[in-house]
């Protein structure tokens, strides 16, 4: 099946068939035909298996990468758009590698995937960051579910119309998310607290990004490129949001946007 992600299309070769069913079912809404950025063949491994604390990915040069995360491994190559999967016959597994691969894939194109939920209101994109905690899954259920992009990660890219959120299908507590694109009118770093907007300098805004951005290869030219990657985002405009649980976000954001 091929998946497409903010405009990146992945080809999932799965021959193992209840893998493939589940995968079909987790990815469906996101399915997409045309030729492949990459192609991913999956094998499935055999056997009791866990997943570590933390992904390694190693950047073999050019664009190879090598990802072993207990026993999810994977071989890529993203310059000739080819690649190795193998995973048990779980699909939490799969989307392990998945995410990862993306983060991968996004950098490329000047994009991140983010901790965050966003959402799209009269064709304008919100992207709220922040750890677990931060607020992510609350704004989300104040958000009529059609409308939001994930409730847990977010695909960002930046060009020269400014930044493009962009809907994953990796979600959190709430299981919603769906997909779309728009242009970010808001991007914001989630607090708990009294009701307060306030635009962040760009070095604040910059680190705020990098620390609610998924990437796990960190070898010197590869973290360079994110915190390039990041400070583009950041020369955008970052705002820190901190808001009382009773307030309902969305209404004040719009008013908020709209008053800017």
């Amino acid at each position: 099946m091929d998946v497409e992600v903010a405009g990146i299309r992945v080809r999932l070769n799965v021959s193992h068939r209840s893998l493939d069913d589940a995968a079909h079912r987790r990815y469906g809404a996101f399915r997409s035909e045309g030729e492949p950025a990459l192609t991913l063949d999956v094998i499935v491994r055999d056997g009791e298996h866990t997943i570590e604390a933390e992904p390694v990915v190693t950047h073999g040069g050019g664009l190879q990468y090598a990802l072993r995360y207990g026993a999810v491994e994977a071989d890529l190559d993203l310059e000739t758009g080819t690649g190795e999967l193998r995973v048990p016959d779980d699909v939490l597994y799969l989307d392990a590698a998945f995410r990862i691969t993306l983060t991968l894939l996004l950098l490329e194109r000047g994009g991140l995937l983010m901790h965050a939920c966003g959402f799209v209101r009269d064709g304008r994109g919100f992207v709220l960051f922040g750890p677990s905690g931060a607020g992510k899954t609350t704004v989300s259920r104040m958000v009529p579910p059609e409308q939001v992009l994930s409730d847990e990660v977010v695909a960002v890219t930046v060009g020269e119309a400014g930044v493009t959120a962009h809907g994953t299908p990796f979600y959190g507590d709430l299981g919603i998310s769906n997909p779309g694109s728009a242009p970010a009118a808001m991007l914001a770093r989630l607090h708990h607290g009294d009701d307060l907007l306030a635009e962040l300098s760009p070095a604040a805004a910059t680190s705020a990004v990098l620390n609610s951005t998924m990437f796990f290869c960190h070898s010197p030219h590869m973290t360079e490129r994110v915190m390039e990657v990041a400070s583009r985002v950041a020369l955008c405009g970052v705002r820190s949001l901190t808001f009382r649980r009773e307030t309902h976000v969305p209404s004040w954001i719009d008013t908020a946007v709209q008053a800017a």
